[in-house]
């Protein structure tokens, strides 16, 4: 048993390592752009405002790791931890369900299924707190020996964990009562009731919220306020990742248990291999390939608002830029070091829009479109172009 646990830490260890060298080395304007649009104060005021919807109180945790995200080692060391506090949750969760090892690698993958979403820059962090919560809450309440008290505690913090996590709080009253009935043979009828009256308590939770909470739509208080930038798109849906980790979590209960050293040895193998092949398909060839060209537009932007002139063009030495924005910030490094008369006409060039690009309805091309107006001295045009990217 001590060397499984040895090797089941081994590789969370090799995962978090991995997760880190993929944020630093590859995505790490990922973690400059979460942190440039959001904004973390330590007042009385924004506390009470950002955690009086559902879900604020994770939103303001994942606000508050996120401000981090300004140096990129510092939020790639984040994230990677709080993708294997992920995967440890679930594992821990599966074992209060089976004392087994035989499902540790299923862990992996809502860890694996979380990392692809956070690769794309619509999914908010907060979203990840959440559900660290709800998996800490649900863990903590399964080692209640207690019948009685566990279910009157479960019924007493089921809309205070709606509250702090959002409608996230559905897969923790979902895994507890799968507890309640996985682990209980007697009683049967009283747990029938037990277990409509949560269903029915987390229903009403957003219906309650509803009515305090005029301005947002039904739906976005049923899924979580802030769990993504925008009410109208979101990367995945939420509720697959739900699913998932119920599975995870359940189905480790039906696996023969793995008692012959032999057979342990050949396993483990096939289980990491699973891994890695189901990581490589998901993040190199889904995730990296649909994000690389956002990662590139980031990265002028971050130059541009830090002031690295000579980083951009460096940068543009290797490659070209192509996209109207990307030249802007190409032109305006250029003209901050002195050599746009000379210079200008060596890389692409997409006419006046390389130089001052219109206005488009979009809070990205917006903010970097107002930088070269800002250095002509066209201080209100610049305000106003911030102005509407903020209201996009």
């Amino acid at each position: 048993m001590l060397q499984l646990n040895r090797i089941h830490l081994f590789f969370s260890a090799a995962f978090g390592i991995s997760i880190f060298i993929f944020f630093y080395c590859f995505f790490p304007h990922h973690l400059h752009y979460q942190e440039q649009f959001q904004l973390f104060l330590f007042t009385k005021s924004y506390f009470i405002e950002t955690c009086s919807r559902p879900g604020g109180f994770s939103n303001y945790l994942g606000r508050f790791f996120t401000q981090f995200y300004l140096y990129a080692g510092l939020g790639a060391l984040i994230v990677s931890l709080i993708i294997v506090g992920i995967q440890q949750l679930v594992y821990a969760m599966g074992r209060r369900f089976k004392e087994t090892s035989s499902g540790w690698f299923l862990s992996f993958f809502p860890a694996l299924f979380y990392w692809y979403l956070l690769c794309d820059e619509n999914s908010q962090h907060g979203g990840v707190i959440a559900l660290l919560l709800v998996l800490s809450f649900s863990l903590i309440i399964t080692f209640i020996q207690s019948n009685q008290i566990r279910r009157i505690l479960l019924l007493t913090m089921i809309p205070i964990l709606y509250w702090l996590a959002g409608g996230v709080a559905v897969l923790g009253v979902l895994l507890l009562l799968l507890f309640e009935w996985f682990k209980i043979k007697q009683d049967k009828l009283r747990l029938f009731f037990f277990s409509i009256a949560a269903a029915l308590l987390i229903i009403a939770c957003p219906l309650v919220a509803k009515h305090f909470i005029v301005q947002y739509p039904l739906e976005r208080l049923m899924w979580g306020v802030d769990y993504i930038h925008f009410t109208s798109y979101s990367p995945v849906r939420i509720d697959y990742l739900w699913i998932l980790i119920i599975l995870v979590i359940v189905s480790p209960k039906y696996f023969p248990e793995i008692t012959r050293k032999k057979i342990r040895r050949l396993i483990f193998p096939v289980q990491a291999a699973g891994i890695i092949l189901f990581a490589y398909i998901l993040i190199w060839k889904v995730a990296y390939p649909e994000n690389a060209s956002k990662e590139e537009i980031m990265a002028y932007d971050y130059f541009c608002r830090t002031k690295q002139w000579d980083k951009i063009i460096e940068k543009a030495n290797r490659k070209s830029p192509s996209i109207p924005m990307t030249v802007a910030c190409l032109n305006l490094a250029l003209y901050k070091t002195g050599q746009l008369p000379e210079k200008m006409f060596n890389y692409f060039q997409n006419g006046p829009e390389g130089l001052l690009p219109t206005f488009q309805r979009d809070f990205m091309i917006a903010t970097v479109s107002g930088e070269p107006y800002y250095y002509l001295g066209f201080v209100n045009t610049a305000q106003r172009y911030a102005f509407e990217a903020m209201e996009a």
